[in-house]
């Protein structure tokens, strides 16, 4: 539990199944604007194939990348005690990735999307679960964190990273919002932006 860790990354973590379609048509307004996919009502809809995806996410993919350069990387992120959740511990481990802060919730779901992909464009069904949240105790100081989307229902624990980074002004902080924290606004993570080394 206590690895030197330079780059820790938090956030979501999801398996895609990118379901490739063809059978499909897309309507848009006169402006090319609103844009519906359409697929036959009732029906059985033949696909092309599906690939599973797994341990993605904006702070998975960038926890895997920093791996891959050689930087000892890390993520706090959380997961049902499922198949799902397994595979995706798996594949971080696999790319080198510490996975000694990755949560594990029995009686929940890994966090798991169906990507439609139609022509050059693709359309997610997403569902998140609402995993319980908060920052370790026993991590080593990091040399960056890299924070991205998280959820509905983390208010505290973005409380717990703002006051984390405030009394650690060393740590860089690397922020690029999700949509949730987009919604949030400006005032509630006015302590992330004020520390945030890059957006």
């Amino acid at each position: 539990m206590n690895e030197q860790i330079d780059f820790l990354a938090i956030g979501d973590i999801v398996t895609d199944a990118f379901i490739k379609i063809k059978d499909a048509t897309v309507n848009c307004d006169v402006d090319h604007h609103n844009c519906k996919l359409s697929l036959r009502f009732g029906d059985k809809v033949p696909y092309e194939s599906v690939e599973e995806v797994r341990a993605v996410g904006n702070s998975a993919n960038a926890a895997v990348s920093a791996a891959r350069l050689g930087v000892s990387s890390a993520l706090i992120a959380n997961v049902g005690k499922d198949s799902h959740g397994q595979n995706c511990i798996d594949e971080l481990k696999k790319n080198g990735v510490i996975t000694s802060h990755i949560g594990i919730h029995e009686g929940m779901h890994t966090n798991y999307h169906y990507v439609l992909w139609y022509d050059v464009d693709r359309t997610i069904l997403v569902k998140h679960e609402h995993f319980p949240t908060s920052f370790p105790k026993d991590i080593q100081t990091p040399k960056m964190i890299y924070l991205s989307s998280l959820g509905e229902g983390t208010e505290d624990f973005h409380e717990e990273i703002m006051k984390y980074v405030v009394e650690h002004p060393e740590v860089k902080l690397v922020f690029q919002p999700g949509t949730f924290q987009m919604k949030m606004g400006i005032e509630k993570l006015k302590d992330i932006y004020k520390n945030t080394y890059a957006f």
